[in-house]
């Protein structure tokens, strides 16, 4: 393991973690969010989700997106936001910003062409909606055989490593 002082993490994050609510936003990908959400669940003492029953009142929402010229390199994206408002990602990454709503955007891109990597990009973007940033050195990472979830790579494992496990509980 890496020391806890430098693993990657927003400064910020969710008030508290526990009992997040969640849904899909237009109740597609319900398989794959249910099975995303499982991955976090159960690993920190301080971090749970439940499913909410209303479509637009919650706290995490996990939604389809559409490939578009601004998305093309992109597989999945987390938007955070604070009373309605767009928080900005320069603000996340530098900031102790508390946020109280997160969507996390899948995109129909070919590149995800099973189920698994699919997953795995939910994953990856509900990580970073509890405060887990991108891996600093992911080519040293990836040179050693390491995959975490949290590398900003396509994945065919949607299961949190160790590291991705370690960073999530010094968090929260």
């Amino acid at each position: 393991f890496v020391y806890a002082a430098t693993y990657e993490l927003f400064p910020g994050g969710f008030a508290s973690a526990k009992n997040l609510t969640w849904n899909t936003s237009n109740g597609q990908y319900s398989s794959e969010a249910s099975t995303a959400i499982a991955q976090w669940s159960g690993i920190a003492s301080n971090v749970s989700f439940v499913k909410s029953s209303e479509l637009l009142d919650h706290e995490l929402t996990i939604s389809p997106g559409l490939i578009n010229s601004t998305t093309a390199n992109n597989l999945g994206m987390t938007t955070f936001y604070r009373n309605g408002t767009q928080i900005s990602p320069t603000m996340i990454v530098n900031a102790n910003v508390v946020w109280d709503k997160a969507v996390c955007v899948r995109y129909n891109s070919d590149l995800l062409d099973t189920f698994e990597k699919k997953t795995a990009t939910t994953t990856h973007e509900i990580g970073h909606a509890l405060s887990l940033a991108h891996c600093a050195d992911q080519n040293a990472c990836i040179a050693k055989g390491e995959y975490h979830i949290m590398h900003q790579t396509i994945k065919t494992s949607y299961v949190p490593t160790a590291y991705d496990i370690a960073k999530l509980k010094y968090k929260w």
